[in-house]
């Protein structure tokens, strides 16, 4: 993060509202995700007490505060493998996570990632399903206005961490 980032404080140690676990979005063992869903803390890096965590990376908006929990708790480890916190699709449309899917999606898939333009990242229920990483480039199934999904190509993938 630099200072292009919007930082606020929650007043709250976010992270004394639930344990410490591995973010889904980093693959770095230091990265972590700490109290209730509605905070956001997506992925968080603590230093010396000093706890931030990213709460929307494409709106490059994060929060800072002190946490003398992620001092002294460990993380509980990841599991399964890290998702991607965002993605470019090859016609430059970004997409990012959600975090509650509540809509009707075509042929009743789930989507976990929107699109700035509207559109949606689909797959069949789980979020580490959405991506088909079976090749050297990446696809997804994309559908615009609720309609049949597209295979489209992943140009870059985004994870939280150095």
């Amino acid at each position: 993060m630099d200072d292009s980032w919007t930082m606020e404080g929650p007043g709250t140690d976010v992270c004394e509202m639930g344990g410490l676990y591995g973010s889904n979005y980093s693959r770095q063992d230091d990265v972590f995700t700490c109290g209730p869903t509605a905070a956001s803390a997506l992925a968080c890096k603590n230093d010396d007490g000093t706890t931030t965590c990213i709460t929307n990376a494409l709106g490059r908006q994060a929060i800072r505060f002190d946490s003398p929990t992620a001092d002294s708790e460990d993380v509980t480890p990841r599991e399964g493998e890290a998702i991607p916190l965002y993605v470019e699709l090859e016609d430059d449309a970004m997409c990012e996570t959600i975090s509650h899917d509540h809509d009707q999606h075509w042929g009743g898939k789930f989507s976990w990632y929107r699109c700035k333009d509207g559109s949606e990242l689909l797959t069949d229920q789980e979020i580490g399903d959405t991506f088909d990483t079976g090749s050297p480039a990446w696809t997804v199934q994309r559908s615009v206005d609720k309609g049949q999904p597209e295979t489209v190509r992943v140009k870059t993938a985004a994870y939280a961490g150095t």
